[in-house]
């Protein structure tokens, strides 16, 4: 039997790179997805289980070509509170850590 529930909160990020050929120009690019992969740990570390705050990067996806450095990429974050007071100050802390 549940006797409380966490609220919820659902975030997508989005990261916009440059686009270009990864073998004639690729210093061109800016690979949107290397941003993304840098965002993640600064994310991860948002996780305080003693407040029963969670923070989960649950989905990723990006790019549309092997050879061509994306230019978009997209992550889908949950965060869960165990506290109402807590919801605010994740939603600030996660705008914060992407910046």
């Amino acid at each position: 039997m549940k006797t409380a529930r966490k609220g919820v909160g659902e975030y997508a990020l989005k990261v916009t790179g440059v686009a270009s050929h990864a073998g004639l120009d690729f210093e061109k690019g800016h690979s949107a997805i290397l941003e993304l992969a840098r965002q993640i740990p600064a994310i991860s570390k948002l996780v305080d289980l003693k407040r029963g705050l969670t923070v989960n990067v649950g989905v990723m996806n990006g790019g549309t070509r092997t050879n061509v450095v994306a230019s978009e990429a997209n992550a889908g974050i949950d965060v869960r509170v165990a506290r109402m007071k807590d919801a605010l100050r994740s939603t600030r802390s996660c705008a914060r850590c992407v910046r």
